[in-house]
């Protein structure tokens, strides 16, 4: 482990520091009103220095966020003697260059009612290269911050982070829904980092530990695990945080491949990554092969947030300055090699069964009006269709068509211009298009929200739509597939109202 200035003190220290920190509104809201751009960046201050003049909250946002330094006797007055020592003792300031003066030796991120340490952050450097190789990226960017927004707040008994970081997500488990949290990283800095902000917040029911993937589970099973691994695909190493192999799948591979070992029956993975699509190999199917033997105890969700392109990918890295002109024509055989055919951007959300039945594997593509509350929609959906339960609520439950649905004609000129075929798409959940047949044309017209499935079949077998000897739950199954595409609503398992999710990952 590289250096780290923060040091363990008594309960008494800590418990002083975070009431200085309520006491100064050292909050969300107060630092949220000097942001600028992404969550993470912050206005340094011109000359160097905190105001004079600063409040206890400015004077704290100046230094652990604006890079700011301040003498003695200005921190002591601002923040009081006990306060400034306090801070002192925990090795969140040291000296800086002038004397008597000091400044921040790590980052703290005030959100959701408690404090994340991490690195500092350069707000000023293009790259930030000369960081540790175990750097502590800070919890706040834009891609941080969707991936904790999907996470459910559901109650549950124990929750993991893996490859914690900082340990946001289990810091927020630990506070509002797990009974226990726990934060792995193989990195034995951001291990110390998420342990020293649990003490900092006075969270109890917490606990980080270092080891590689799940090493530090000893046994454990969880049932609610949280991943957002590094993923950004390199020819050569860069930042642990950072590098996912030269495919952005690596050290997503190796956690699915242990994930048997530590998901309990009944609970779900979570996990924000980068996955490939290959020839004759979408990233679904390789998801289910890297679970192993028992994969068939799984349900397998892909949300693609975005599509990408390989050699768009590569381009993008030269323009970040992840790789060099010089390193394309390796990028093409290593690509032609993995017959890599696009990148996803993607939510992957993997469920045990807690009973034997058939697995699911269900992809999505993201929409203008797709969010987490429509992929948590999906996962309840789809598991009552494997459990039987979706084809008995169409047949006792009112069915409503979906409120805005489009029909797309599609004509082709053979001497004169005729209907080759009609589509019906629609935008939510999720972007969906569905050739229409003729029984689309009778069935959900007829869907008002005042009949249900099994009304909907005896009008069809008195019409002689159907045969009278029909199966009534082969006839929901077929109900329930338009319900999955978004064509249908049943009472019940109606999906949130709609509204525009703006995408605001990097």
């Amino acid at each position: 482990m590289t250096q780290i200035p923060l040091r363990q003190a008594s309960d008494e220290v800590f418990a002083r520091t975070r009431d200085l920190f309520v006491r100064s509104q050292f909050n969300e809201d107060a630092v949220e009103a000097q942001r600028t751009g992404t969550h993470s960046l912050f206005n340094v201050f011109p000359d160097g220095c905190v105001p004079a003049d600063a409040g206890a909250a400015d004077t704290l946002i100046g230094l652990f966020l604006r890079a700011g330094k301040a003498p003695k006797f200005q921190l002591s007055d601002t923040l009081g003697p006990q306060g400034f020592e306090d801070l002192l003792e925990l090795g969140l300031l040291a000296p800086a260059e002038d004397e008597d003066w000091y400044r921040a030796s790590m980052r703290i991120r005030p959100m959701y009612g408690f404090w994340v340490v991490s690195d500092l952050w350069d707000v000023t450097a293009d790259s930030n290269a000369g960081l540790p190789d175990d750097v502590v990226f800070p919890p706040d960017n834009a891609n941080t911050l969707s991936y904790l927004s999907y996470l459910p707040l559901k109650p549950c008994e124990r929750f993991l982070e893996a490859c914690g970081g900082a340990g946001a997500a289990a810091l927020v488990a630990a506070q509002r829904y797990a009974k226990k949290a726990y934060s792995f990283d193989i990195t034995e800095r951001s291990t110390v980092c998420a342990n020293f902000s649990a003490r900092l917040s006075g969270l109890e029911d917490f606990e980080a530990r270092c080891g590689d993937t799940f090493e530090p589970a000893a046994g454990l099973q969880f049932d609610r695990i949280a991943a957002h691994p590094p993923y950004v695909p390199v020819l050569r190493h860069t930042w642990i945080y950072q590098a996912g192999g030269p495919d952005g799948e690596h050290i997503t591979r190796k956690h699915l491949e242990e994930l048997p070992k530590v998901l309990a029956p009944g609970g779900r993975l979570y996990c924000r990554c980068l996955g490939t699509d290959r020839l004759n190999e979408p990233f679904e199917r390789r998801v289910r092969g890297f679970l192993g033997a028992d994969a068939d105890q799984y349900d397998i969700f892909l949300q693609v947030q975005r599509v990408l392109d390989p050699m768009t990918n590569v381009m993008q890295a030269v323009l970040q300055k992840r790789m060099t002109l010089e390193d394309l024509p390796l990028w093409e055989k290593q690509m032609e090699a993995l017959k890599i055919q696009r990148f996803l951007a993607v939510w992957l959300v993997i469920q045990r069964h807690d009973t034997p039945r058939v697995p699911v594997t269900v992809r999505r593509t993201k929409g203008k009006y797709t969010g987490p509350a429509e992929l948590d929609w999906l996962l309840t959906w789809e598991t009552a269709r494997a459990t039987g339960q979706a084809e008995q609520a169409i047949l006792m439950s009112p069915l409503t068509a979906a409120p805005a649905m489009h029909l797309v004609r599609n004509e082709i000129q053979e001497g004169e211009w005729r209907m080759a075929s009609q589509k019906l798409r629609v935008e939510f959940p999720y972007e969906c298009e569905w050739d229409v047949d003729h029984m689309a044309v009778f069935l959900l017209p007829r869907c008002n929200g005042q009949i249900t499935g099994l009304q909907l079949l005896r009008s069809f077998v008195q019409e002689g739509l159907i045969r009278p000897d029909a199966d009534p739950r082969r006839f929901a199954s077929v109900l329930a597939e338009l319900v999955s595409g978004g064509y249908l609503r049943v009472a019940g398992f109606e999906p949130a109202p709609p509204r525009v999710h703006v995408d605001e990952e990097a």
